[in-house]
């Protein structure tokens, strides 16, 4: 599991008698033109006319076809992408350690992968961005089955410049949900500077509160309801 030739998996071994059973929870990766590109949550796109060509398709699943813990990933491996799946690029300055594949259950109908080096050079803490270039939240609700995001407002000018100023008064204390997370109502809060891709939150309403977990989970102020959608803090 050393480099990004071997892939990235927990292993669960369950004893039966003197047989043994491999279950491999694999990370959502897919590997590509000799490079692993793993499945983002943290970044969403903005702009669908920054989806290239396809580049290729996926020509093998690995999950529930291999077992073996010592399986070496080849390129047109996918961890849970189905064979055919087409793999796109996508254009924009410093976007060469992407792909992107169609998911109804992203933003825009595309989930993004990136390369390790794209990672760690573009993803932020929320305490290092560069806030004062938002120029747009849009908010999006979660369908309750599908976790299809669904638009219900986007925030412009003052409106996006008081959203964030209420993400960074989040309460700082460690905040515990008042009903089980599968019962909240889940926003993701897309942040646009103009590029075609933007940072994106995950934010949970738990019939009191509405909260995030950009490190550990914490309230955030009852004013940012107002921005929100049809449910109000």
């Amino acid at each position: 599991m050393k480099r990004w030739a071997v892939l990235y998996l927990s292993l669960v071994l369950t004893l039966t008698g003197c047989a043994s059973q491999t279950i491999i929870d694999w990370v959502d990766f897919i590997r590509w033109s000799d490079r692993t590109f793993e499945g983002l949550h943290e970044v969403a796109l903005v702009d669908v006319s920054a989806i290239g060509e396809p580049i290729g398709k996926v020509k093998f699943r690995l999950d529930g076809h291999v077992h073996r813990p010592n399986y070496k990933s080849k390129n047109g491996d996918a961890a849970y992408r189905n064979k055919g799946t087409k793999l796109y690029e996508v254009s924009g300055d410093g976007n060469q350690g992407l792909l992107a594949v169609e998911d109804a259950a992203a933003v825009n109908g595309y989930r993004l992968y990136a390369t390790r080096e794209w990672t760690q050079a573009r993803l932020q803490g929320f305490e290092d961005l560069a806030k004062e270039q938002v120029v747009q939240v849009t908010v999006y609700r979660l369908a309750e089955q599908t976790g299809k995001p669904v638009k219900v407002r986007t925030l412009a000018g003052s409106e996006a410049a008081a959203f964030m100023q209420l993400l960074g008064q989040s309460e700082p204390d460690e905040y515990t949900p008042a009903s089980p997370s599968e019962a909240d109502v889940w926003f993701e809060a897309v942040l646009e500077t103009g590029e075609p891709i933007g940072r994106s939150y995950l934010i949970g309403y738990d019939g009191l509160r509405y909260y995030w977990s950009p490190s550990g989970t914490s309230a955030l102020p009852k004013a940012i309801g107002s921005l929100m959608s049809e449910v109000r803090a």
